[in-house]
């Protein structure tokens, strides 16, 4: 996703929230988007109060190359984090996720695994297209909750 954001207009800008020290996000720090300042680092906050220290960005972005078994089979917490916090979603041809995008309108599916890839499909999108993404994912946002997938997952393990 970094390299990704070396090929983005100046238009956006990346936002993470991650874990770590110092020593352990020092590799993170030293590349060349970082360095270049095309990255907005933000101090973690308790996982109840992502969706709301996420919800002045526009974007969440899910970029998982297949690259493990993990992300072949990814429905990670971030995705429904940023539907709670009303982003429009971008991922790759995540199979977990590309249902949950295509069925409520969240976003884009990246065709493609390479940064040029995530970048190019970013690029292309209009303020317009970004706005429509953020407003179909607060429309969906009570459906992608607890209260509406927990009844759901309950019912799937017999409980």
């Amino acid at each position: 996703m970094l390299d990704a954001v070396l090929e983005l207009e100046p238009r956006f800008v990346f936002v993470l929230m991650v874990l770590g020290n110092r020593r352990s996000l020092a590799p993170l720090r030293r590349h060349p988007a970082v360095v270049a300042g095309r990255v907005e680092f933000r101090s973690p906050v308790p996982v109840t109060e992502v969706a709301s220290a996420l919800n002045d960005c526009d974007l969440g972005v899910m970029f998982l190359p297949p690259r493990f078994l993990n992300n072949v089979y990814a429905l990670p917490n971030k995705f429904f984090e940023a539907v709670q916090a009303r982003l429009g979603i971008v991922i790759g041809e995540s199979q977990e996720m590309v249902g949950f995008v295509r069925d409520y309108g969240l976003g884009i599916i990246v065709t493609g695994w390479e940064a040029s890839d995530l970048a190019a499909a970013i690029n292309r999108l209009s303020t317009e297209e970004i706005v429509a993404m953020k407003t179909a994912a607060s429309l969906a946002a009570s459906d992608l909750s607890t209260r509406g997938e927990g009844p759901k997952f309950l019912s799937h393990v017999g409980a």
